[in-house]
């Protein structure tokens, strides 16, 4: 007899409701619990944002400087497949680490380019652009210059100061072509994971991923 008994708890639980509301719930709430990156930082102050961009700038600066110390040597052996990947996944963990760390207060653009797509694709006000090239630009520039008065002169030499070299076996334009396939790959997706969607959770580490595919790529 106790076997035949319904539970009172399914009972008087309605499962059409629970499932309307839950539907509901995932349209609304998940919408403002999952705003945008770039609609968040239009919360915080220009001078706030400009802080955010330069601090990101400086700390990527720095890292992607310090990081090819460790991967070249004194000869100026040239760089073999390992250190790519070295440079690709300390680029890239960098900068999955800023956008999740600052991308609520700037957008975490930290790039001259990305911030022009930004502003190019109406999503934020175009006399911002100033404000934050100044501040990317100030961030890399102490990065570097920090990173510079750390360094031996037989590192700064070896490392060329972290600066991007052209292959000697390709042409400038060939290059620029390179440079302007991955600039493009990463503002696609910054535009399509942190400005176009309110689903933007993975975004930094989306983010990051590509920058050291172009790392690998190019």
């Amino acid at each position: 007899m106790g076997s035949e008994r319904a539970s009172p708890t399914f009972q008087s639980y309605d499962l059409t409701k629970g499932l309307k509301r839950l539907n509901n719930w995932s349209v609304d709430e998940t919408s403002t619990i999952s705003s945008t990156t770039l609609d968040r930082s239009k919360n915080y102050s220009i001078f706030t944002r400009m802080i955010a961009e330069f601090l990101g700038d400086f700390t990527f600066v720095f890292v992607g400087t310090m990081q090819a110390v460790v991967v070249t040597t004194s000869t100026n052996q040239s760089i073999v497949a390992d250190n790519i990947v070295h440079a690709a996944l300390a680029h890239g963990f960098t900068i999955f680490i800023l956008v999740a760390a600052l991308g609520h207060i700037s957008g975490g653009h930290f790039n001259p380019a990305v911030t022009w797509a930004v502003a190019a694709s109406g999503k934020m006000p175009i006399y911002d652009v100033p404000f934050y090239w100044f501040s990317q630009l100030l961030g890399g520039f102490c990065g570097s210059l920090y990173s510079v008065v750390i360094m031996t002169q037989g590192q700064l030499d070896s490392s060329h100061a972290g600066a991007t070299l052209l292959n000697p076996d390709n042409k400038w334009w060939e290059g620029m072509m390179s440079e302007a396939v991955a600039t493009f790959f990463l503002c696609h997706t910054i535009l399509l994971t942190a400005a176009d969607t309110n689903t933007n959770v993975l975004a930094p580490l989306a983010i990051g991923l590509t920058l050291s595919i172009d790392i690998l790529s190019t």
